[in-house]
């Protein structure tokens, strides 16, 4: 194909498809076409002003797979936390009983260190820090304090609770009735974060934020040469 007809190929190509392009190109085969795809990128981005915007906006909502990411480094750091928890209260002198009732505890206080305290003073946790997204109000201003804590508190607070009263959570039918529907609510937070536009998880329409990513998207290829 020559640059002629590349060209015309390009042309026919959305911001979104061109930006694949120039990413996945190997530029070691080919330096001059990669160097003509960062051109017809920048020329695009220049007469094409709001659909650059348009898919600026849009990119920074494509979050689902730096948030699975971040959930994984983040649930790793809450096992290695929990295994050394579990291990230091097997070898203190402590009787089955109050093993079968502080363990829970313990993993939920790791938890809270792992999400809630970080999610709540810098609207990110290690993983998300990692994975480049972090929460933001839903018009893209900083979230607030207590949106952070409202967000996460939805979440975090009701498996703490029920650990702390057992005998209601398990064997109250108020407390299974309650259990169950959270659990639903649990099962079903990801699926409407993933089928919206802006994935936003149930939390978030009760707080009123979004997970955006943190990376600047305005420079285009020629800031990546």
């Amino acid at each position: 194909m020559t640059d002629a007809e590349y060209k015309k190929y390009l042309s026919e190509k959305t911001f979104a498809e061109l930006f694949d392009i120039y990413e996945n190109f190997n530029k070691s085969q080919n330096p001059s076409r990669h160097v003509l795809i960062a051109a017809h990128i920048e020329k695009k981005r220049q007469s094409d002003a709001d659909g650059f915007a348009k898919y600026l906006e849009q990119k920074k909502y494509e979050t689902i797979a730096p948030r699975i990411g971040a959930a994984i480094i983040d649930t790793v750091l809450i096992w290695l936390m929990t295994k050394l928890g579990t291990y230091v209260l097997e070898n203190l002198e402590i009787s089955l009983e109050s093993f079968i009732y502080f363990a829970p505890i313990i993993n939920h206080m790791f938890w809270l260190g792992v999400i809630l305290i970080p999610m709540v003073l810098r609207s990110q946790t290690i993983g998300m820090r990692f994975a480049q997204v972090k929460l933001f109000d839903i018009s893209g201003e900083p979230a607030t304090y207590r949106q952070r804590l409202l967000r996460e508190c939805i979440f975090v607070v009701p498996p703490l609770l029920f650990s702390l009263l057992p005998e209601f959570a398990f064997q109250s039918w108020t407390g299974k009735f309650v259990v169950f529907n959270f659990g639903a609510v649990v099962v079903a937070n990801p699926v409407y974060a993933y089928l919206n536009d802006k994935h936003l998880a149930l939390n978030d329409l009760v707080a009123k934020t979004v997970i955006l990513r943190e990376t600047k998207l305005t420079g285009g290829p020629r800031n990546n040469e």
